[in-house]
């Protein structure tokens, strides 16, 4: 029964994981505010966007205090006086735990506001990650981070499965790409020199264009991978889509794009977490279907070749009509002759 006055109940908010997932995307900034930064581009299970987005976050901030460590300010400095001092006239032990929980609020401030921001890309199973301090590389951090994980076969994320790298983030149009792998590729080169120098050599620069797109189509990839073999020139480089030293990444995301060179792009599967620690062995037969697969295959193979034997069929009896109505004309005109004779 309705209410009186033919009032309808308003429809009232429901919880769960879908709901979860909405207000945690809807708290993010746009992806498109990293544009002109560095970044990483972070793909995980679809279902679970926000443990990944917390796991990134550890996971980075880890490796960057650890390999990119933060010049100490004169206000850590002062705290880290004030706590020495305390420590050394023997004050109470209330207070060294005081000074010692300040410090910590004091590093867990600067990891919150300072060196990494989330961002939402737009789209179901991947957050950009922004670089917030400049002195920190995209690429030269993803790839601290990937050699600990080829060493150890271990990883702080069960739904983390891409950790890419992305020296400069900015619009999706040729042009922009254009502009921002172009400095990169220049850095680039300029070492791959310097290599060839130290060891005395002079091998062309081996290189691929590896170029993804998410939820956008008014980029052409043709044209893209074009545009950037162009930057990268073919005068003392040659295109290597199997075994490339260096690869030129692009990824895009609606209308926002990341570019980045690296040169680990197939040592670390892609940068594929999961191949990195268990990798696929080749020739290795794939797992045995379920009963419900081999079925639905088994069912799928007995339609094709009915279908198949059906086609067959009719071939044959238009051929054979064929056949037989090509006789009887043939039979119709030497019957016809046989009158005219007569």
């Amino acid at each position: 029964m309705g209410r009186e006055g033919g009032e309808k109940r308003k429809k009232s908010w429901r919880g769960g994981r879908d709901g979860d997932q909405k207000r945690h995307k809807g708290a993010l900034g746009a992806a498109a505010s990293a544009k002109g930064h560095g970044a990483v581009l972070v793909t995980c299970d679809k279902t679970k966007e926000r443990q990944s987005v917390r796991d990134a976050l550890n996971i980075l901030n880890e490796a960057a205090d650890k390999y990119f460590p933060l010049e100490k300010t004169t206000e850590d400095a002062e705290q880290e006086t004030t706590a020495a001092d305390t420590e050394a006239a023997g004050d109470s032990v209330q207070k060294q735990l005081q000074a010692e929980i300040a410090a910590l609020k004091t590093q867990a401030k600067s990891r919150q506001t300072g060196r990494f921001t989330p961002l939402d890309t737009g789209v179901k199973g991947a957050i950009l990650i922004q670089f917030k301090d400049a002195n920190v590389s995209p690429g030269e951090l993803v790839a601290k981070i990937f050699e600990d994980v080829e060493r150890t076969k271990e990883f702080s994320s069960r739904f983390i499965m891409r950790m890419i790298p992305l020296e400069m983030v900015g619009y999706s149009s040729v042009e922009a790409i254009k502009e921002m792998a172009g400095p990169l590729v220049q850095t680039h080169w300029e070492t791959f020199k310097a290599e060839q120098k130290a060891n005395g050599t002079e091998k062309p620069l081996e290189f691929a264009v590896e170029f993804k797109r998410r939820n956008c189509t008014n980029l052409n990839s043709m044209d893209v991978i074009n545009a950037l073999v162009e930057v990268v020139g073919l005068e003392n480089a040659k295109v290597n889509l199997t075994t490339p030293r260096t690869v030129v990444l692009v990824e895009v995301f609606r209308n926002t794009c990341g570019v980045s060179v690296v040169t680990d792009f197939h040592r670390y599967k892609k940068f594929n977490v999961r191949s990195v620690i268990d990798p696929p062995v080749p020739g290795k037969p794939t797992p045995p279907q379920s009963k419900k697969q081999e079925k639905q295959d088994g069912e799928q193979d007995e339609a094709k070749v009915e279908a198949t034997e059906e086609a067959t069929g009719d071939a044959e009896k238009t051929e054979v009509g064929a056949v037989e109505s090509k006789t009887e004309s043939k039979a119709e005109e030497g019957s016809n002759e046989a009158e005219k004779e007569t």
